[in-house]
């Protein structure tokens, strides 16, 4: 009995995951989701580029 409450509660799970995958996946798809991806992105290289041209050499 408890075999069949943890597969059934396993099952509940996996499909309420799916369909809150899915539903985050059409968000990221989006333009505007993707453009401000974008932006971050560029912002994050340019700080690791920085801070490689400001580090001291040895």
């Amino acid at each position: 009995m408890m075999g069949a409450i943890y597969t059934a509660l396993s099952i509940i799970w996996f499909i309420v995951y799916v369909f809150f995958i899915n539903y985050l996946r059409v968000w990221l798809m989006s333009p505007k989701v993707q453009g401000m991806m974008d932006k971050a992105t560029g912002l994050v290289l340019i700080g690791f580029g920085l801070k490689l041209a400001m580090e001291k050499q040895s």
